[in-house]
């Protein structure tokens, strides 16, 4: 199967080519030195709204021109370890003990997702609550957005 590594950093396009990663029946791994495939800030636009940025070698431009429906993720048996490992990940962080839990994850201070790699895709899947990227280059925000987002949970790397 082949190998994928998503690092495009604190951003909702991290969790978004996640899931497509799954979707489509790849692997997913955190970035190592190994031989594998990687999705980073110069295949895809990192902008806001995801539009593209101009790049060479940016893939976003494709993506833009493909319909909006719903893909029907085919389960992969050689995902499941991940899927437990998300759902244990989750109980040792407290969450997911209500249903629609709104959860916020603060990122750490160089922007990276923290301990749990997977976290903002996969929480939201195994919880069935929603997670709202918090960055903690602006820590005098932070409390304001867990106020405007009504967040009930907050992790911090």
């Amino acid at each position: 199967m082949t190998r994928l590594s998503v690092d495009l950093g604190w951003t909702w396009q991290q969790s978004v080519w996640q899931g497509a990663a799954l979707i489509a029946g790849l692997t997913l791994v955190e970035t190592t030195t190994e031989n594998i495939l990687r999705i980073t800030p110069s295949l895809v636009s990192t902008h806001p709204l995801g539009l593209p940025a101009g790049g060479t070698d940016e893939i976003t431009q494709d993506v833009l021109g493909q319909p909006d429906s719903w893909l029907y993720p085919e389960y992969f048996p050689d995902q499941q370890s991940l899927i437990d490992s998300a759902r244990e990940w989750a109980a040792a962080q407290g969450v997911g003990k209500k249903v629609s839990e709104r959860i916020g994850i603060v990122s750490t201070e160089n922007g990276d997702t923290g301990a749990y790699f997977f976290g903002p895709f996969l929480l939201p899947l195994v919880t069935q609550g929603s997670v709202v990227f918090i960055n903690a280059q602006a820590p005098e925000f932070i409390d304001s957005v867990v106020n405007q987002e009504k967040i009930t949970r907050l992790l911090r790397p």
